[in-house]
């Protein structure tokens, strides 16, 4: 992550340098975007002592704050969506937020703060739930979801 860090200030000074435009991103330079996968936040975050967690935090907020316009993402999975794995600056600037399986209102409240209920959600099952996309108007307020599955032995 730190590496990613380095990578990303490293774009937005070619862009600064680069670019003569008041609004602009990665692409204006045809660099590719960089994304970075993060599986089992929570995992991570407990197995780690508090200055490892304080650092990860603390790479993690600039990387999902300031990666955007270097072409620099980030995409998480955890079992809990609690205050405690991601800081809540993060969780805010969360553009696609998924929630599957057995939703519960401790999880729903942190990802999906807007809601003051629990939602209804019309399909059961696996794969499952409900989601939210900030910033596309076609996709307004949270959705009901179902990804396909795949059935094994």
């Amino acid at each position: 992550m730190k590496r990613l860090e380095t990578e990303m200030y490293k774009r937005q000074g070619l862009l600064f340098q680069q670019s003569k435009k008041i609004s602009t991103d990665y692409r204006e330079l045809g660099l590719k975007p960089i994304f970075l996968f993060l599986e089992e936040v929570g995992s991570l975050v407990v197995g780690a002592t508090k200055t490892m967690r304080d650092d990860f935090q603390k790479t993690l907020t600039k990387l999902v704050l300031l990666g955007r316009e270097s072409g620099v993402y980030t995409l998480m999975s955890m079992q809990s969506a609690r205050a405690e794995y991601i800081p809540t600056i993060v969780k805010d600037s969360i553009s696609l937020r998924v929630q599957l399986g057995r939703l519960n209102s401790e999880n729903t409240r942190f990802l999906f703060p807007e809601l003051t209920d629990m939602p209804i959600v019309p399909l059961g099952g696996n794969g499952t739930g409900i989601m939210s996309i900030a910033g596309d108007s076609r996709y307004a307020g949270i959705q009901p979801i179902a990804t396909p599955t795949i059935v094994g032995d």
